[in-house]
């Protein structure tokens, strides 16, 4: 909730989008001449840390609670249509809506501070994302996954209810699946778990 706001995002549809964060986190990368990079993405981090492996060498890749699609029209088969999710596509929050996000998403209570954080991130980041996906992106990241040249894990918690379970085993991604117990937010239930996970691999 601390980040700046992108004025230019007002007016400029293709900032906040996965291939622009990518390129962000390219940039960042290359300025800090970073070398071996692992990369972990959660959620939507996922699928940008997914697209940074297509242009920028990374030694491996690991995403948490993330949906691999092809297109757009995957979405209502790989996540949850409650419309208590759609918060986090609406550039316009109510305590209501992210009472009902925050539900979901965390077991337990969230952190005090998470309906501030997310009343001050920028709604265009919310705008974007959904034009950029009603507008035909194409990430193509299925096949990609499969194909994958570096170490590849996706760690999924299966009682996240945003997540389609279901989905993720349709993939065939074979042994680059790991299911753990945990809701949307493995790091924060079961840290240990994850680390040593993430150690093995």
């Amino acid at each position: 909730g601390d980040s700046g706001h992108i004025t230019e995002a007002d007016t400029n549809s293709e900032i906040y989008t996965v291939p622009h964060y990518a390129q962000m986190l390219k940039s960042f990368l290359t300025n800090q001449h970073l070398n071996n990079v692992i990369a972990v993405g959660h959620s939507l981090g996922g699928h940008v840390t997914t697209a940074l492996s297509k242009i920028f060498n990374l030694e491996a890749l690991v995403n948490i609670q993330n949906t691999p699609i092809n297109t757009s029209a995957d979405v209502a088969n790989a996540l949850s249509q409650d419309p208590s999710f759609q918060q986090l596509f609406n550039p316009e929050v109510t305590d209501e809506g992210l009472s009902a996000l925050a539900s979901h998403f965390f077991k337990g209570s969230p952190s005090p501070t998470f309906s501030d954080d997310f009343k001050n991130s920028d709604p265009n980041c919310r705008k974007n994302l959904v034009i950029s996906m009603t507008s035909g992106i194409v990430l193509d990241e299925i096949q990609y996954l499969k194909e994958l040249n570096i170490p590849y894990k996706l760690i999924v918690g299966k009682n996240d209810p945003f997540t389609s379970t279901a989905y993720i085993k349709s993939l065939n991604l074979s042994d680059s699946v790991i299911l753990l117990d945990s809701l949307h937010y493995p790091m924060l239930e079961i840290p240990q778990e994850i680390n040593s996970t993430l150690s093995k691999y």
